[in-house]
C-alpha cells in the first residue's frame, strides 16, 4: 500500500494540497465491495477537500459509499476546528442547516458547549446530534469531549398562525430530509401490528433489511431473531446489552446502554423476534457496523414466503451437491431430498464432487419419503474429475467390430484451408475382414485454378481435373460409396475438415465415425522417428507408392490399416472400434474436466464405487481423478453427462472449436447438460463472454449438438443450496476464493423457474430440456438400487457361537461352582441368547481372541463391551 493518499489514489497535489500527504493507516473494503473506509493521519485538515475527494472518487472506484476518517496530529482543539467540523457535518446532514448558523462554541475542561441562536434545539436533540459530534471528535482528534447544546436568546418575530405553520413545515421537511439522506435502503416493510414495546417508544419507521444497513445508513428500523445475547456492566452504573439478530438476509449486533429500569426489561430478552429502531454506526471496538438502539419491541416473526412448485408436470434435478462436496455444497443430503419431495418431484440426483459419503443419508431419507410417495427414488451419482489418458484415434465412436467394413481414403486439395480451398482428388479403398473388396478413385473439378505449387507437390494439373465431377457430385458419390462404414485416414483431422466443409456447403447430413492412423500408429509403433505415411509404410515393409496422390496414398494406407487391425486384435485384444482409444496409456494429463456419472443399476453402482476408489488410491493429484481409459472399462451401468462449464464440452464450445470437433467431443456423452445463464455469469465478469446473450448462445450451441447427435439435452441447476437466500452460507464458505462473494443462484429451482430460465429454447425445447429428457433418464434408473444393503453382515468364524457359550459357562462355574445358581444361569442364558440370535457371537469372539493373545504376550489390555 502506498504511504500517502496522494500516491495511492494519484491525486492532483494542487487540488488536494492538504489531503495529498495524509498517511494511510487503514483501509477497509466491505465484503460486497460496495463501501470503502479509509483512515489517514494529517497535520492539518481541509473538510472541503474531504467532501471533494469522497464525492469524486466514489464514482471513480465504483462504490456506493466512500468514507475518509481523518486523524489529526494536534495537541489541543480550538474553536476554529470545531466550527469547520460542524460545517462539514452540516453538509452531511442538510436538515440541520440554518439552525447551526452563527452558533457560539466554547471549549472548557473536556466539554464543548454550543449555543444555538436560530432555534432547532428539539430537532438537534431528536437526531442525537450531540452524540454524533462527540463521537466524530473522539474518532478524529483522539480526544474525548462531552458536547452540550443550549438555545440562546434570539430575535423573536410573531407572525401568528402563519409563522407557526411555517415552523411546522420546516420541521417536517427537515425530518423528511433526514429520512432521505440517512435511510438509504433497498427493501422495506411495515412493523408487525402485534408488537409489544420493551424499551423506548412505538416504532413507526419502515423496516429495513439488515443486509441493506451500513455505517452510513443513519437511523434505521430493523427486525430479526436474537441468536446471541451478551451483557456487560460499566463503571457509570449502566449495563451494555448486546444482541445479535438475524432477519434472513444478514445479521447485525444491536447495542443498548441501559439504566437499572431498562436493564430489568432487557434482561428477559432471549431468542425472541424483536424490532429495533436506532442509529447505525461503525463501532471502533467491535470493528463492524452496529445499531445503537433507542426503541425495542417484541414482535411475531413473519411467515417466510415459501416457494412452491405448482407445475402440473414436475422436473427432476440431475445435478446436486451436498455438504460432502468439500468447500462447495452447503446443504445436507436429507434437506435436499426432503425439499425435492416438498416440491412434488419424484426424485433427485446426488452428485457430489468425487465422493459418495452422502449416499447413506440420502437412502434413509428416501425410505421415509417413500411412505408418502412410493415412486420417489434417488439417482446416485458423482461429479467426477476426468482426465484424458487415451490416444484419441477414433472420433464419433460407435460399437463396431474390427472385422466389418471400413473405407480407407485420402484427399488432394488446392490448399490447406477447408473454408477457401477445394478437393481435387478422392481416393478410397473399402476393406472387410482384412481384405480389399472395392475401390473408388476420382478427380474433382475445384472450379478454381490449381496453383503451380500444388501441381508440383501432387502432379495434378488443371487439365487433369477439367471435365471431372464437380464437388457436389464427387462428394455425394464418395458418401454413397462409404455408406455407414467408418472412415480411415492418415492425419484424419485434415481430410475430414474438407469433407465436413463440403457437406456444409452442399447440405449433406454426414457425420461418420472416423479413425486417425497417425494417432493409432503412435500407440501401436512407439519409437519411430516420425509418423508420416511413408515412414510408417517403410516400417511395415509396405508396397512402393506415389506419395501425395490420393489413390496411391489410400492404397498403401489400406495395407497399413489391415496390419494395424491384426495387431489390435492379437496384441491388445481389441475387437471393437469403441475400445481402440482406451487400449493404450499415454502420459497422464494434469488437466481435468468435470463429468457427471449417474448409476443406472446394480452393475453401475459397483462400477461407480470402483471408479471412486481408483480415483483416490491410484490417480489422486490435488483431487480424485478418473482416467478416461479406466472409465471406459467400467462404464457399464452408468449414464454419463457432460457436466457444467468446467466440463470438456462446454470448454470446447467456449473456445470456439470447429463444429466437427465439437460433434466428436459431444458424442462421448450419454446426455448433454446446460444450466441457467446466471450460473456462468462470471464468464461475463472476466471478459470471456460479452454479455448474457453470449451465454445463451453457448447453451444454444450445446442444444444444437444434442439435436444433431440425437442425444438428450438436460437442463440442470447445479444445486449447492436450497433457497435463494442461502447463498450467504456459500459466500462465507468461499470467501477466500477469487470471486467467491459473487455467488451464482445455485439453489434448487422449481419447474416453473427452470422453464422460465430456458424460455429462449422455445416452448417445446424448454419442456424437453427441463422436464421431458430428465424424466427419460430418471426412468432408466432402477428403483431398487441400495448403496448400502439392508441388514448386518458380520464376519464368520466357524464355531464362534459354541466357543462363546463354552468360555462363558466355564468362567461362570469357576466363579459360582459347578452347579450354577438359578439367577446366574438364567441371566447367562438370557445374555447369550440375545448375542447369538442377533449374530454377534463372532464379534465377541474376535474381541476375546485379541485380548487373550495380547495378555498371553505380556501386554495388559483393558477391554469393554464396546470392543464387541
Amino acid at each position: 500500500m502506498a504511504k500517502t493518499l496522494g500516491e495511492f489514489f494519484k491525486l492532483n497535489r494542487e487540488e488536494y494540497s492538504v489531503l495529498y500527504d495524509g498517511a494511510i493507516k487503514e483501509m477497509t473494503i466491505a465484503s460486497n465491495s460496495d463501501a470503502i473506509r479509509i483512515v489517514a493521519s494529517f497535520n492539518s485538515i481541509s473538510f472541503d477537500e474531504i467532501i471533494s475527494f469522497t464525492n469524486n472518487y466514489k464514482s471513480v472506484l465504483g462504490v456506493k459509499d466512500l468514507k475518509l476518517v481523518p486523524k489529526l496530529n494536534i495537541d489541543a482543539l480550538n474553536v476554529s476546528l470545531i466550527n469547520s467540523y460542524i460545517n462539514y457535518l452540516k453538509h452531511k446532514n442538510p436538515a440541520i442547516n440554518g439552525f447551526l448558523d452563527d452558533c457560539e462554541v466554547l471549549i472548557a475542561d473536556k466539554e464543548i458547549s454550543i449555543t444555538l441562536h436560530h432555534g432547532g434545539l428539539s430537532l438537534i436533540n431528536k437526531i442525537n446530534f450531540a452524540s454524533v459530534l462527540s463521537e466524530g471528535i473522539s474518532e478524529m482528534f483522539s480526544q474525548t469531549y462531552i458536547v452540550k447544546f443550549t438555545e440562546g436568546k434570539c430575535e423573536t418575530i410573531n407572525y401568528g398562525e402563519t409563522f407557526d405553520k411555517s415552523i411546522k413545515e420546516i420541521s417536517q421537511k427537515a425530518e423528511e430530509q433526514i429520512s432521505k439522506e440517512n435511510k438509504k435502503t433497498v427493501a422495506k416493510q411495515s412493523l408487525p401490528n402485534n408488537s409489544e414495546i420493551i424499551i423506548g417508544k412505538e416504532i413507526k419507521a419502515p423496516i429495513t433489511r439488515i443486509a441493506d444497513v451500513s455505517e452510513y445508513s443513519g437511523r434505521v428500523a430493523v427486525c430479526g431473531e436474537i441468536f446471541f445475547k451478551d451483557s456487560k456492566d460499566i463503571p457509570n452504573g449502566k449495563t451494555i446489552f448486546t444482541y445479535y439478530i438475524y432477519d434472513g438476509s444478514m445479521s447485525v449486533s444491536v447495542k443498548v446502554f441501559a439504566d437499572e429500569k431498562k436493564s430489568e426489561a432487557l434482561s428477559v430478552l432471549k431468542d425472541q423476534y424483536i424490532c429495533v429502531y436506532g442509529e447505525a454506526t461503525y463501532d471502533k471496538y467491535d470493528k463492524e457496523t452496529v445499531i445503537k438502539a433507542f426503541d425495542i419491541s417484541l414482535a411475531t416473526k413473519p411467515k417466510s414466503q415459501k416457494r412452491e412448485d405448482n407445475a402440473p408436470e414436475k422436473r427432476i434435478e440431475l445435478h446436486a451437491h451436498t455438504k460432502m462436496s468439500s468447500l462447495d455444497g452447503v446443504c445436507t443430503a436429507k434437506a435436499l431430498v426432503l425439499k425435492a419431495h416438498e416440491f412434488g418431484h419424484n426424485g433427485i440426483a446426488i452428485t457430489d464432487h468425487g465422493v459418495v459419503q452422502s449416499f447413506p443419508e440420502a437412502m434413509t431419507t428416501c425410505d421415509k419419503v417413500r411412505k408418502e410417495n412410493p415412486d420417489f427414488k434417488i439417482i446416485y451419482g458423482v461429479e467426477g474429475y476426468l482426465f484424458n489418458d487415451t490416444i484419441d484415434a477414433v472420433k464419433n465412436e460407435i460399437d463396431y467390430k474390427l472385422n466389418e467394413e471400413f473405407v480407407v481414403f485420402d484427399l488432394e486439395t488446392t490448399g490447406l484451408s477447408p473454408e477457401y480451398e477445394k478437393i481435387i482428388e478422392i481416393g478410397a479403398v473399402k476393406i472387410s475382414n482384412g481384405k480389399v473388396i472395392d475401390k473408388l478413385s476420382t478427380f474433382v473439378d475445384p472450379e478454381k485454378p490449381i496453383s503451380p505449387k500444388i501441381t508440383e507437390l501432387t502432379g495434378i494439373t488443371n487439365e487433369m481435373v477439367a471435365g471431372a465431377p464437380k464437388e457436389y457430385e464427387a462428394v455425394k458419390n464418395f458418401i454413397d460409396f462409404c455408406g455407414t462404414s467408418p472412415l480411415v485416414a492418415h492425419n484424419a483431422k485434415f481430410d475430414m475438415s474438407f469433407i465436413h466443409a463440403s457437406c456444409t456447403r452442399n447440405n449433406f447430413d454426414y457425420a461418420p465415425c472416423y479413425i486417425d492412423t497417425v494417432a493409432l500408429a503412435k500407440g501401436l509403433y512407439k519409437g519411430l522417428k516420425n509418423y508420416k505415411l511413408n515412414t510408417v509404410a517403410e516400417h511395415l515393409n509396405c508396397s512402393d507408392f506415389n506419395h501425395h496422390r490420393a489413390v496411391d496414398d489410400a492404397n498403401v494406407l489400406s495395407e497399413i490399416f489391415i496390419r494395424m487391425l491384426d495387431r489390435l486384435e492379437s496384441v491388445h485384444k481389441v475387437i471393437n472400434v469403441n475400445k481402440i482409444n482406451y487400449c493404450f496409456n499415454k502420459e497422464e494429463s494434469k488437466q481435468t474436466h468435470h463429468i457427471i456419472l449417474l448409476v443406472k443399476d446394480a452393475v453401475g453402482l459397483k462400477n461407480l464405487y470402483k471408479l471412486v476408489s481408483y480415483s483416490h488410491l491410484n490417480y489422486f493429484y490435488k483431487r480424485p481423478r478418473i482416467p478416461k481409459s479406466v472409465l471406459m472399462q467400467h462404464r457399464e451401468g452408468l449414464i454419463v453427462g457432460s457436466a457444467c462449464e468446467a466440463g470438456e464440452l462446454y470448454k470446447a464450445v467456449l473456445q470456439k472449436r470447429n463444429y466437427a470437433e465439437l460433434l466428436s467431443t459431444a458424442s462421448f456423452y450419454d446426455f448433454l447438460e446446460i444450466q441457467p445463464i446466471q450460473n456462468n455469469a462470471y464468464l461475463v465478469r472476466n471478459g470471456s463472454v460479452a454479455d448474457n446473450n453470449g451465454l445463451i448462445e453457448l447453451n444454444k450451441t450445446i442444444a444444437g449438438l444434442a439435436s444433431k447427435l440425437n442425444k438428450p439435452l438436460v437442463a440442470t441447476g447445479d444445486v449447492h443450496f436450497l433457497e435463494p437466500e442461502d447463498d450467504i452460507y456459500r459466500k462465507i464458505l468461499m470467501h477466500g476464493f477469487e470471486d467467491g462473494d459473487n455467488q451464482p443462484p445455485l439453489y434448487l429451482k422449481t419447474t416453473e423457474e427452470m422453464l422460465e430460465e430456458f424460455s429462449y429454447l422455445g416452448e417445446k425445447g424448454a419442456y424437453d430440456a427441463v422436464i421431458g429428457n430428465p424424466k427419460k433418464i430418471f426412468d432408466m434408473v432402477s428403483p431398487d438400487i441400495l448403496p448400502i444393503p439392508k441388514g448386518t453382515y458380520p464376519p464368520s468364524i466357524e464355531g464362534s457361537e459354541e466357543d462363546l457359550t463354552r468360555i462363558t459357562t466355564e468362567k461362570a462355574k469357576e466363579i459360582y461352582g459347578e452347579d450354577l445358581p438359578e439367577i446366574v444361569s438364567a441371566r447367562l442364558n438370557k445374555e447369550l441368547d440375545s448375542i447369538i440370535k442377533n449374530g454377534f457371537a463372532v464379534l465377541y469372539m474376535i474381541a476375546q481372541k485379541l485380548v487373550f493373545k495380547s495378555v498371553s504376550d505380556g501386554y495388559l489390555v483393558g477391554s469393554r463391551g464396546s470392543v464387541g
